[in-house]
């Protein structure tokens, strides 16, 4: 939290976070992340992603949802020199109405009793039918067709997710 209170970019933060985590962590451990900055002044979204899913997004002038994937490792897989070499930060203009979508992989990894995953190509459906409607509405309509697949599965991954609709 205090990183992102600096005037460092997404992509640097994240460099530094991974090398503070990988000092004080037993080694298996790492987390995924994406860590972004939402600029209404200058219509930006600046982004870097480690190790995390992709950004679901649907922007204006492009009628299908496209997956916002720059490289990245995940953290504290190794001490920085090969992170600092792969991340890569990625930014893109915003517009009133753009829809991110943010995701854990508890959603997409989701299975029915037939071990049959929910899938990337469903949710990115789903998005696109949910284009119009507001944040709370998609995330439920979501979490509601996930749960409706699965049925009784039990739930083997968690299910996070942040929607942003720009307005």
């Amino acid at each position: 939290r205090s990183l992102t209170r600096s005037k460092m970019s997404p992509r640097e933060v994240l460099v530094e976070i991974n090398s503070l985590f990988y000092e004080n962590v037993e080694r298996g451990h790492f987390i995924s992340l994406i860590f972004g900055v939402f600029d209404l002044e200058r219509k930006r979204f600046t982004f870097a992603r480690a190790g995390h899913n992709p950004i679901i997004s649907r922007r204006k002038g492009i009628n299908q949802c496209e997956r916002l994937c720059p490289a990245g490792n995940a953290l504290g897989l190794e001490s920085g020199e090969i992170f600092s070499k792969v991340i890569q930060e990625y930014s893109v203009p915003i517009e009133k109405g753009d829809l991110f979508v943010l995701y854990t992989d508890g959603f997409s990894e989701a299975m029915d009793n037939s071990l049959s995953q929910f899938g990337e190509e469903r949710l990115d459906e789903l998005v696109d039918k949910c284009n119009g409607a507001g944040a709370a509405e998609i995330i439920e309509t979501i979490k509601r067709r996930v749960h409706s697949f699965v049925v009784d599965s039990p739930q083997h991954d968690d299910m996070t997710m942040v929607v942003v609709r720009i307005s």
